[in-house]
């Protein structure tokens, strides 16, 4: 495994470093040139006497199918040209390598025939292409493909049956193909592999291991499994190491800024890390060498939205690469840990720090790369450097800045026990702060209340049921005056079991950017929200009201990126109000949605009064709490929904039903009908949890009614009835 000091310090600090290091990995080693004139995924590219030509991939955003041009780049002018197109079925996910100046590529989707395994031969010299003997192997899209040693090795991908494990070698002199021991471990698609003097190097495509082949023995050797299953990057040789370059994890999130450009050292059997991508990684990119300069091109940065951005490294930089990874931790009123990732290559470390604006430097030559700097002032910005002297050349980090503390600044909030009238607020303690002042209101309201305290937390007491609050928070510190903190909200329970439980969480799906719930409608109610990224939470107290045993009416339409496609529509509703989506409570089925869809949907007689969640799925998946599985494609939206006890009838005087005015009304409203009457009613005001909150008996049609002063402002529902008649009106109070 990995010995530098990085990992040394690692397995003792990683709960204090991992989340900084992603971020600080010098990425001004690279260049930004000129954008590419397309945005594609899965390309292959490889350089040739100061020529780049690169086989176009998936075309972002388009619409359009595979492709089959064949684009150069010259680094003189930094411009791309289309060359040539090639002549073989155009395709995707296709795989290539350069070998003795010429490209041999094959393989991927395409042609009538969908999955490809044929091979070809490009010849920069002359832009011919020359068909090689197929693969007698299945077809199949992202294998490893390894021209090396006038063999090609191929092996792994993904075919009609599966993903693969097998390896073949074909033989360029005799133009056949043999099949060898398979790759060791699980079947793969879309890993990584390089090659290193006479051995062959494989590893990831969502697999824990990676291996070397022995083209010599035929033998395979496990080696250091550091990146372990990450998939869909680029990968290249250079002087005796094996290059790795952007990609995924094995769960498809883009990996972390550190690990997007990393070396494999076969003499030692160990990884180590390069200066990370300026913009993080991308997946399947494509990379090629003109010289000693790396370039790196094409991909997707968010698996939707393709990235036409290029750059280039210096690879000559390699055997002196400046420190990377500083960062600050433990940072106290007059002292900071310090850490950073040193270059074994190099002769020694020097740390160089300063106040933030000072011209001169503090020196510190050869620190240990855990670092203890102490002397600081309080409250005061640094700014760090690590230089690295090579015996023929320097380097330097990034600039690291850090503050120490000691600031008046406002703390961090969190709430707490939240109930219907009360909720805990708490927040760490400010070095600096003498007192705190607090403050908190409904966020419809203007007047807030207020206290001081010396300390964390406090209790709030005496709040409204099912209301939103905000809360702020202002240091008081002898050293300076700041301004109240920005709002903290929260809403307080007894609003119903849609807003009070807490449902399970959705994670979203791998092809939550490809396809979406665009609309959905309930009744009257209609919410057009777009792409959001796999889950969207439109809970709110203010739903539609259905009554139990009766339909409501149901839209969606579905949203996509490329293509119209054709899902299943499931829609779960906590009937019960117990917080859980059971199988029983599966309201809304609709399989193979491929376009707008209304539905008539019916509420059991036995559901339970209030408000209670609805889950929408537009998806591959079944499983309510859940998008998470692999290539699972679509989104799910959650939604309230109150349900109402069912009315025995509604009452019509003259064909006139009855009306409350002023609506909304500040504290009392007038029932009345256009045609007088003489019954006598029993009006009931239900909140939109189901429950009642007041009633008045004998009510006569153009009295006032006035509601308590307790009764907050929001939404209501009067149900109006003789015994044996109701009628439902919905009021809104101010």
């Amino acid at each position: 495994m990995k010995k530098s000091t990085f990992f040394l310090f690692r397995s003792y600090f990683l709960f204090l470093f991992f989340l900084s290091i992603s971020s600080g990995i010098h990425a001004q080693m690279w260049e930004q040139l000129n954008d590419s004139p397309f945005r594609d995924d899965h390309t292959n590219g490889f350089g040739h006497e100061g020529i780049a030509y690169l086989f176009r991939g998936i075309p972002t955003n388009t619409g359009n199918g595979p492709e089959n041009e064949v684009w150069t780049y010259t680094p003189e002018t930094d411009t791309w040209e289309l060359m040539t197109t090639f002549p073989g079925p155009a395709r995707n996910i296709s795989i290539g390598d350069d070998w003795n100046g010429k490209y041999y590529y094959g393989f991927g989707i395409g042609g009538p025939n969908g999955l490809l395994n044929d091979l070809w031969e490009f010849d920069p010299a002359d832009s011919s292409f020359t068909e090689l003997p197929a693969c007698p192997c299945v077809g199949r899209s992202h294998p490893s493909l390894i021209a090396h040693n006038d063999k090609i090795f191929m092996g792994a991908g993904s075919s009609f049956g599966g993903d693969l494990n097998d390896w073949w070698e074909y033989d360029m002199i005799t133009q056949e193909w043999t099949q060898k021991e398979n790759i060791p471990g699980p079947v793969r698609h879309h890993m990584f592999h390089f090659s290193i003097g006479d051995d062959v190097y494989v590893g990831g495509g969502h697999v824990l291991n990676w291996n070397k082949w022995d083209p010599i023995n035929d033998e395979w050797t496990p080696i250091d499994d550091l990146p372990q299953g990450r998939v869909a990057g680029t990968q290249f040789q250079y002087n005796g190491l094996g290059f790795i370059l952007a990609g995924d994890d094995r769960f498809h999130d883009h990996v972390p800024n550190f690990e997007t450009f990393m070396y494999y050292n076969a003499e030692n059997n160990e990884w180590d890390y390069l200066p990370s991508l300026p913009n993080g990684s991308r997946w399947a990119p494509s990379s090629f060498i003109i010289g000693d300069d790396l370039y790196f091109a094409a991909g997707l940065s968010d698996l939707v939205n393709g990235d036409a951005s290029v750059w280039k490294f210096d690879l000559s930089l390699v055997d002196c690469l400046p420190p990377g990874g500083v960062t600050a931790s433990n940072i106290m009123n007059n002292s900071a840990d310090l850490f950073w990732n040193t270059n074994a290559n190099g002769i020694g470390d020097t740390l160089k720090w300063r106040v933030l604006g000072d011209s001169e430097w503090n020196i510190v030559e050869n620190p240990d790369v855990i670092y203890e700097l102490e002397g600081l002032e309080t409250c005061t910005d640094y700014e760090i450097v690590i230089a690295k002297q090579c015996s023929s050349n320097s380097s330097s980090s990034e600039p690291f800045v850090f503050t120490t503390e000691g600031c008046c600044v406002n703390p961090d909030i969190i709430v707490n026990s939240i109930t219907a009238n009360a909720a805990l607020v708490e927040w760490p303690a400010i070095a600096a702060a003498d007192e705190y002042n607090v403050r908190w209101k409904p966020t419809s309201e203007e007047d807030w209340s207020t206290l001081t305290v010396t300390a964390s937390p406090v209790q709030l007491t005496d709040l409204l049921e099912c209301t939103e609050y905000e809360f702020q928070i202002e240091s008081v510190c002898s050293i300076s005056d700041i301004d109240y903190s920005d709002s903290k909200l929260f809403l307080t329970r007894d609003c119903g079991a849609c807003l009070d439980d807490d449902y399970c969480n959705i994670i979203e799906s791998f092809g939550a950017e490809f396809v979406y719930i665009n609309k959905v409608a309930i009744n009257g109610y209609v919410n057009v929200s777009g792409n959001n990224q796999g889950y969207g939470n439109f809970a709110d107290a203010q739903a539609e009201e259905v009554f139990i045993g009766g339909p409501f009416s149901f839209t969606l339409e579905p949203g996509y990126e490329d293509g119209a496609f054709a899902f299943d529509l499931l829609g779960w509703l906590d009937l019960n109000g117990n917080g859980e989506f059971e199988d029983s409570e599966l309201i809304i089925q609709q399989n193979d949605v491929a376009g707008e869809t209304s539905l008539s949907v019916l509420i059991p007689d036995d559901a339970t009064p209030g408000l209670t969640r609805l889950r929408v799925f537009y998806s591959s998946e079944t499983d309510p709490c859940s998008l998470s599985s692999n290539f699972v494609f679509g989104e799910a939206e959650d939604y309230c929904i109150t349900l109402l006890e069912k009315p025995t009838s509604t009452i019509e005087l003259d064909d006139q039903k009855l009306v409350a005015y002023p609506n909304p009304f500040n504290s009392t409203f007038i029932i009345n009908n256009s045609s007088p009457t003489t019954f006598s009613y029993n009006v009931r005001v239900m909140n939109v949890a189901g429950q009642i909150v007041q009633e008045q008996q004998n009510y006569k049609l153009g009295e006032e009614v006035e509601l308590s002063e307790n009764i907050r402002a929001g939404v209501y529902f009067l149900l109006i009835d003789n015994g044996t008649e109701v009628n439902r009106i919905k009021i809104v109070k101010k």
